[in-house]
Protein backbone atom coordinates (compact mmCIF):
# COMPACT_ATOMS: atom_id res chain seq x y z
CA UNK A 1 0.00 0.00 0.00
CA UNK A 2 2.47 2.52 -1.18
CA UNK A 3 0.26 4.78 -3.23
CA UNK A 4 -3.01 6.53 -2.58
CA UNK A 5 -4.82 4.59 -5.32
CA UNK A 6 -3.82 1.26 -3.85
CA UNK A 7 -5.14 2.43 -0.49
CA UNK A 8 -8.40 3.62 -2.05
CA UNK A 9 -8.84 0.40 -4.03
CA UNK A 10 -8.18 -1.62 -0.92
CA UNK A 11 -10.86 0.31 0.95
CA UNK A 12 -13.33 0.02 -1.95
CA UNK A 13 -13.29 3.69 -2.91
CA UNK A 14 -13.15 5.00 -6.46
CA UNK A 15 -10.17 7.07 -7.57
CA UNK A 16 -10.81 10.80 -7.44
CA UNK A 17 -12.18 12.46 -10.57
CA UNK A 18 -11.21 16.01 -11.45
CA UNK A 19 -13.86 18.71 -11.41
CA UNK A 20 -13.38 19.34 -15.13
CA UNK A 21 -13.85 15.65 -15.96
CA UNK A 22 -16.99 15.49 -13.82
CA UNK A 23 -18.51 18.58 -15.49
CA UNK A 24 -17.55 17.30 -18.95
CA UNK A 25 -19.35 13.99 -18.29
CA UNK A 26 -22.46 15.87 -17.14
CA UNK A 27 -22.26 18.08 -20.25
CA UNK A 28 -21.96 15.05 -22.56
CA UNK A 29 -25.05 13.46 -21.01
CA UNK A 30 -27.11 16.55 -21.89
CA UNK A 31 -27.86 15.70 -25.53
CA UNK A 32 -29.16 19.14 -26.49
CA UNK A 33 -26.13 20.98 -25.15
CA UNK A 34 -23.68 18.48 -26.63
CA UNK A 35 -25.39 18.59 -30.05
CA UNK A 36 -25.27 22.39 -30.00
CA UNK A 37 -21.59 22.27 -29.09
CA UNK A 38 -20.82 19.95 -32.02
CA UNK A 39 -22.87 22.17 -34.36
CA UNK A 40 -20.92 25.23 -33.20
CA UNK A 41 -17.61 23.45 -33.80
CA UNK A 42 -18.77 22.54 -37.33
CA UNK A 43 -19.75 26.17 -37.99
CA UNK A 44 -16.35 27.38 -36.78
CA UNK A 45 -14.61 24.88 -39.05
CA UNK A 46 -16.72 26.04 -42.00
CA UNK A 47 -15.89 29.66 -41.20
CA UNK A 48 -12.14 29.06 -41.09
CA UNK A 49 -12.08 26.80 -44.14
CA UNK A 50 -14.41 29.14 -46.04
CA UNK A 51 -12.21 32.12 -45.32
CA UNK A 52 -9.17 30.22 -46.61
CA UNK A 53 -11.03 29.00 -49.70
CA UNK A 54 -12.33 32.41 -50.72
CA UNK A 55 -9.06 34.21 -50.03
CA UNK A 56 -6.34 31.86 -51.25
CA UNK A 57 -7.68 28.75 -52.98
CA UNK A 58 -10.23 27.46 -55.44
CA UNK A 59 -13.55 29.25 -54.99
CA UNK A 60 -14.69 32.27 -57.02
CA UNK A 61 -13.88 35.70 -55.63
CA UNK A 62 -17.05 36.64 -53.69
CA UNK A 63 -16.74 40.33 -54.58
CA UNK A 64 -15.98 40.05 -58.29
CA UNK A 65 -18.89 41.27 -60.42
CA UNK A 66 -19.69 39.27 -63.57
CA UNK A 67 -22.78 40.97 -65.02
CA UNK A 68 -23.16 38.64 -68.04
CA UNK A 69 -23.41 35.67 -65.66
CA UNK A 70 -26.16 37.03 -63.40
CA UNK A 71 -28.98 34.84 -62.05
CA UNK A 72 -27.42 31.53 -63.09
CA UNK A 73 -29.08 28.50 -61.47
CA UNK A 74 -27.23 26.20 -59.03
CA UNK A 75 -24.70 23.71 -60.41
CA UNK A 76 -24.11 25.74 -63.56
CA UNK A 77 -20.74 25.07 -65.17
CA UNK A 78 -18.31 27.91 -65.70
CA UNK A 79 -17.83 28.08 -69.48
CA UNK A 80 -15.34 30.92 -69.82
CA UNK A 81 -17.11 32.25 -72.93
CA UNK A 82 -18.30 35.39 -71.19
CA UNK A 83 -15.75 35.77 -68.41
CA UNK A 84 -11.99 35.28 -68.99
CA UNK A 85 -10.67 31.79 -68.25
CA UNK A 86 -8.13 33.10 -65.70
CA UNK A 87 -11.06 33.92 -63.40
CA UNK A 88 -12.17 30.27 -63.38
CA UNK A 89 -11.71 28.31 -60.14
CA UNK A 90 -10.59 24.70 -59.90
CA UNK A 91 -14.19 23.51 -59.41
CA UNK A 92 -15.43 25.25 -62.60
CA UNK A 93 -18.98 25.26 -61.26
CA UNK A 94 -21.31 27.65 -59.47
CA UNK A 95 -22.50 25.39 -56.64
CA UNK A 96 -25.38 27.67 -55.56
CA UNK A 97 -25.68 29.79 -58.67
CA UNK A 98 -25.09 33.53 -58.98
CA UNK A 99 -26.88 36.62 -57.69
CA UNK A 100 -28.10 39.76 -59.49
CA UNK A 101 -24.52 40.95 -60.07
CA UNK A 102 -23.11 37.61 -61.22
CA UNK A 103 -21.30 36.93 -57.94
CA UNK A 104 -21.02 33.34 -56.74
CA UNK A 105 -23.55 32.74 -53.94
CA UNK A 106 -21.60 29.85 -52.38
CA UNK A 107 -18.41 31.93 -52.12
CA UNK A 108 -20.36 34.79 -50.57
CA UNK A 109 -21.92 32.45 -48.00
CA UNK A 110 -18.50 31.06 -47.06
CA UNK A 111 -17.14 34.59 -46.68
CA UNK A 112 -20.14 35.69 -44.61
CA UNK A 113 -19.98 32.78 -42.16
CA UNK A 114 -16.95 34.15 -40.33
CA UNK A 115 -18.46 37.63 -40.15
CA UNK A 116 -21.73 36.28 -38.72
CA UNK A 117 -19.97 34.15 -36.11
CA UNK A 118 -17.76 37.07 -35.08
CA UNK A 119 -20.78 39.32 -34.59
CA UNK A 120 -22.54 36.57 -32.64
CA UNK A 121 -19.63 36.03 -30.26
CA UNK A 122 -19.06 39.74 -29.71
CA UNK A 123 -22.77 40.30 -29.00
CA UNK A 124 -22.86 37.56 -26.38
Amino acid sequence: MNTITEMQDAEGLKPAVSLFRERWDIFKRNRTAYSSFIFLIVLLAIAFVGKALTRWFVVFDPQQVRLPEKFLPPLTSFTGKITPAEDAPAFNIYLMGTDELGRDVFARMLEGTSVSLTVGFVAV
